[in-house]
């Protein structure tokens, strides 16, 4: 008898209320770009992405406080049907929305709030990506957040509804096509190479496999670091790892002569790098 492919799901997975869930897709890669400071790039291309994924986008730059903001959001559609695409939005008060992110209710932070959600509903992004268990193909083409409405805009209660394209949901239908993060392990992180390195490393099952190992060139490419070279991107990384150890987020790690670096889970305080899963995130070549 023929195998079928098992059915799409009917509602968006739910997780625990302190973790965050993103598709894999978007995490290994440049789209959201670790970086804090300088004018946002206009970007019309193909973004650096980890073999089995394509990845090109058209706007303003992402980056990974844009990241933040779109697993706050992925996180109050949990449980949500995926029917039809007018149910699939988040309402809620402008300051609600920052004490999601764990922000400031203040102006500077109500102003990047506004300029984080123009950019997910205005840039256009194009993703193909496939499982390499399952071999199940995604292929995506629009933008992250469907619309805006937002009531009151000028006043002391101005009240947004954000709907999120149901395409960029399909990522949810399979456990290996999302990873989950811990919502507060992500908070306490100040730099934008430690939340990235903090979200590859998720996608990467660090915590079921233990210790991973990467290529530091891997990490300087799809991080979309501008570094200057490859020395100097190793003493940005070297920080924020050290950030992540001293914050808990991961247990030890260690560089080796070979260009690898070699990170633990929480409780692993000791580097072996004999017995670390190695990844090989090498970018494919551009199409």
């Amino acid at each position: 008898m023929a195998a079928t492919n098992p059915p799409e799901p009917q509602q968006l997975v739910l997780w625990e209320d302190n973790l965050r869930a993103m598709p894999v897709a978007f995490a290994r890669g440049a789209l959201f770009r670790a970086a804090a400071k300088g004018q946002r790039r206009r970007i019309d291309g193909q973004i650096a992405a980890a073999p089995g994924i394509t990845v090109r986008y058209t706007g303003e730059e992402l980056r990974t406080d844009d990241e933040d903001l779109l697993m706050s959001l992925l996180h109050n559609l949990r449980g949500k049907s995926l029917r039809d695409p007018e149910q699939l939005k988040v309402q809620k008060y402008r300051h609600e929305l920052l004490r999601d992110l764990e922000r400031n209710v203040t102006g500077d932070y109500y102003r990047d709030l506004e300029r984080s959600l123009d950019r997910l509903a205005e840039g256009t992004l194009k993703v193909t990506y496939r499982n390499p268990t399952t071999g199940k193909l995604y292929k995506v083409t629009q933008s992250i957040i469907r619309k805006v409405a937002v009531a009151d805009k000028d006043g002391p209660g101005a009240c947004y509804t954000i709907w999120v394209e149901p395409e960029i949901l399909q990522f949810f239908s399979d456990s290996d096509d999302y990873y989950k993060i811990s919502w507060q392990d992500r908070v306490r992180l100040g730099r934008p190479l430690s939340k990235w390195t903090h979200a590859t490393l998720q996608s990467l099952r660090l915590p079921l496999v233990g210790q991973i190992g990467l290529k530091v060139a891997d990490v300087l490419k799809l991080s979309g670091s501008e570094a200057s070279s490859l020395a100097s991107f190793k003493v940005i990384l070297r920080r924020c790892l050290e950030e992540m150890r001293t914050q808990g987020v991961i247990g030890a790690y260690s560089f080796a002569r070979n260009g690898f670096f070699f990170v633990s889970k929480p409780g692993i305080s000791d580097i072996n790098s004999s017995a670390a899963t190695i990844f090989d995130l090498s970018m494919e070549k551009s199409s």
